[in-house]
């Protein structure tokens, strides 16, 4: 369905605001400011903020599952396709200050948060899915159980979620990029 520049205006004006602050100080004044329309227009679009703020986390993983849905179905390699989501992960995330990653994993509402591990539940079972299709084609490890995968890659949302981290990342660029080398790649420089 194709929405008007409006209400385009002010879901990209709700990401913003939402990368810089915390959920809770951010008002629908300001969303209506940044995105440059009345409240009567904001009003048109959502009941509230909170209705905004799933509509633009939405937008988000939607464009995010399909995105990478379409690469694990390519014709490029296992190996290349792995490569591509560490890029995927940190693309999505350059623009993303650490703020995010606080206001999506700790300090959001709770509405929010269960919004959120919706799509959280909804791309792992796709990686599953894609994971499963990679063991049987050869591609990928059969000795390591998918269900353990799916923990691994689960406790890493939790790292998400530490208080730490913004005290060691200046940016969620690279704290993507070491977590994602971390699980992928592991901490030796040995090869089998």
């Amino acid at each position: 369905m194709v929405q008007s520049k409006k209400y385009n205006d002010i879901i990209a004006a709700t990401q913003k605001l939402f990368y810089k602050y915390e959920f809770r100080k951010v008002t629908v004044e300001d969303i209506c400011k940044e995105a440059n329309v009345s409240k009567m227009t904001f009003y048109k679009f959502f009941p509230n903020k909170l209705e905004a703020a799933k509509t633009m986390i939405d937008k988000i993983f939607g464009k995010a599952m399909d995105d990478f849905d379409a690469m694990m179905e390519s014709d490029i390699s296992f190996a290349e396709k792995m490569r591509q989501i560490v890029i995927m992960k940190v693309e999505r995330s350059k623009d993303a200050g650490m703020v995010i990653f606080q206001n999506l994993y700790t300090n959001a509402e709770p509405e929010i948060e269960n919004h959120i591990q919706y799509w959280v539940d909804f791309g792992l079972d796709l990686t599953k899915k894609h994971f499963a299709k990679a063991q049987q084609n050869g591609d990928m490890r059969s000795d390591i159980s998918i269900d353990m995968i799916m923990i691994a890659m689960d406790k890493m949302q939790n790292i998400a979620k530490d208080e730490r981290i913004p005290e060691i990342y200046d940016n969620a660029f690279d704290f993507a990029m070491e977590l994602s080398k971390l699980f992928l790649y592991g901490i030796t420089n040995e090869e089998e």
